[in-house]
């Protein structure tokens, strides 16, 4: 970055820094979540035994309640050592890369766009967009409970191996494949689900970078993310076997409508958030007739697509899309693998990232069409996302606030479907 673009890029991170941190502000005297995973993601003889031979040993090797996440369960003895189990010290680490995060986005979107758009947009678009991410409340749950840990680091060394992967392609100088390789690697420690990296660079070099794809080059490079990407792959299949969860039962056509039902339901509260839970139970269970309402959605899908088919050609739309998408099909039960909610916030917090920036390239557009009236709306919906958001996370403060919130929420849905019943 040239020195007037770094002071405004410094300008906007401590914006981002304060503003994330304020609506944050109730995580500072969070618990544990006692009744909710820490008492056994975190509170284990794995982080109590510190950083021994024999310890890493057991870091590296154990499958633990189905979960295989070496290099975060090493993140929770590294803190452990340095402030004992200070629920503070975790909650405070969680929200500190939930902000370095912000930053990663802001970095990775102004490195993308700074070719296509003035310096001017880009910017606006790399600030709005890191700004979205910090406050949306659907992050919530992600950054105030600590056993969602494993997401926040491996977002974080997921956006380092993506940028990485950028200076590659406009370099190809190869110390930055091998320190995209070697982040990768660490996000996969962090959390399963970033296997989808190598499907993610594809990505990046069919739409960003307009390679030829028919090319063997692009593919062979990609061997050094194919091999730990199949190795992990192996193991999170083990680890699910290994899970005492279990929603299989559910028909192709059951599956089909889930899918479509939790495809809409992330796009809708990335977009509109409203009644965030920690627990989103699936509309029947295995055996029961299927609820008719859920036939509405493959229609609410279909339109949806139509509509983004209409600006194909668009490669920003395209490209935030298959991003969007492409993060969200692990747990969109296409495959039955162990859930025991329909959808879940948490898996919302790498996707939302293109989904954040199309929304402000989309703000950007209307700005220059309609003038500073775009501005007030922009900033009344961040004022509304920041409100949500400050007034959600106190209820993580503890798993007895948060069982108190859940059954609010029963309650309410309990008696408007009596209302409803009885009109």
């Amino acid at each position: 970055m040239k020195a007037n673009t770094f002071k405004i890029s410094s300008i906007h991170w401590s914006i981002i820094t304060v503003i994330t941190t304020i609506v944050y502000y109730s995580i500072f005297s969070h618990d544990f979540q006692l009744q909710w995973d820490d008492q056994w993601q975190l509170i284990n003889t794995m982080t109590s035994n510190g950083i021994t031979l024999d310890n890493l040993q057991t870091i590296t090797t154990t499958i633990y309640n189905g979960q295989y996440s070496p290099a975060n369960q090493l993140y929770y003895t590294l803190l452990y050592l340095c402030f004992g189990y200070n629920s503070s010290a975790f909650h405070i680490g969680n929200l500190l890369f939930h902000i370095l995060n912000a930053f990663l986005i802001y970095t990775l979107s102004y490195t993308l766009l700074k070719e296509t758009f003035s310096r001017k947009k880009t910017l606006f678009i790399s600030f709005l967009s890191a700004l979205l991410f910090a406050v949306h409340p659907v992050q919530v749950e992600t950054v105030c409970w600590i056993s969602a840990s494993k997401i926040v680091l491996s977002t974080f060394f997921y956006l380092l191996a993506l940028i990485a992967y950028t200076q590659y392609i406009r370099s190809s100088q190869w110390k930055y494949l091998l320190c995209s390789v070697c982040s990768g690697i660490i996000a996969m420690g962090c959390k399963e689900q970033s296997v989808t990296l190598i499907s993610c660079i594809l990505l990046f070099d069919w739409i960003l970078f307009k390679r030829n794809m028919l090319s063997l080059n692009v593919y062979l490079e990609k061997i050094y993310f194919l091999i730990p990407t199949i190795a992990f792959f192996i193991v999170t299949l083990i680890s699910n076997q290994n899970s005492g969860e279990e929603t299989i039962g559910y028909t192709v056509i059951e599956r089909f409508l889930f899918f479509c039902y939790s495809l809409f339901k992330y796009i809708l509260i990335s977009a509109i958030p409203f009644k965030l839970s920690y627990l989103y139970p699936f509309p029947f269970q295995v055996g029961e007739d299927i609820t008719l309402s859920l036939w509405v959605y493959p229609f609410i899908i279909l339109f949806i697509g139509y509509v983004i088919f209409l600006n194909r050609k668009n490669r920003l739309i395209i490209f935030c899309t298959l991003f969007f998408l492409l993060h969200l099909l692990p747990v969109l039960h296409i495959i039955p693998l162990p859930r025991y909610v329909i959808t879940a916030d948490r898996y919302l917090y790498l996707p939302y990232i293109t989904y954040a920036i199309g929304i402000s390239a989309l703000s950007y557009h209307l700005y220059e069409q309609y003038g500073k009236r775009i501005l007030g709306v922009v900033l009344l919906y961040l004022s509304f996302l920041c409100f949500y958001t400050a007034n959600y996370a106190p209820i993580w403060k503890n798993s007895d606030t948060l069982k108190e919130h859940f059954n609010g929420v029963l309650q309410k849905r309990k008696t408007l479907s009596i209302i409803n019943h009885k009109n």
